[in-house]
């Protein structure tokens, strides 16, 4: 098999022309060809399967994602109990717990990017 190196723009233009140009926010899609970047680094070859991608990484916000992944006990239907957590807090538990579990691989005020194993 060939293998070639792209750029993080070639990175965002697969995922488009793949019809997955809104699965990841710009910056989770960053972070993910950061991440991608330095394992190819270390000598591991690396194809650019979009919808493999799409499927092992998840980019949802903080509130989705301990539904998720069954953090915090729903108490209507948008809303999950934070245990009187300000935002930040429970971002920050949230990511905690995932990260226990999985590989988080970026975060910002209001979402998570992890894996899905």
């Amino acid at each position: 098999m060939i293998y070639s190196e792209v750029t993080r723009s070639q990175f965002v233009e697969a995922f488009r022309s793949k019809g997955r140009g809104g699965q990841f926010s710009h910056s989770a899609l960053d972070a993910l060809y950061a991440e991608l970047e330095a394992v190819s680094s270390l000598g591991e070859d690396i194809e650019l399967d979009v919808i493999a991608l799409c499927c092992d990484y998840t980019e949802e916000p903080f509130t989705d994602a301990a539904r998720t992944n069954g953090l915090a006990p729903r108490q209507a239907p948008d809303e999950y109990d934070r245990g009187g957590e300000d935002d930040a807090a429970f971002a920050r538990r949230v990511t905690k717990e995932i990260q226990a579990a999985t590989q988080v691989v970026w975060t910002d005020d209001s979402s998570i990017l992890y894996a899905n194993y």
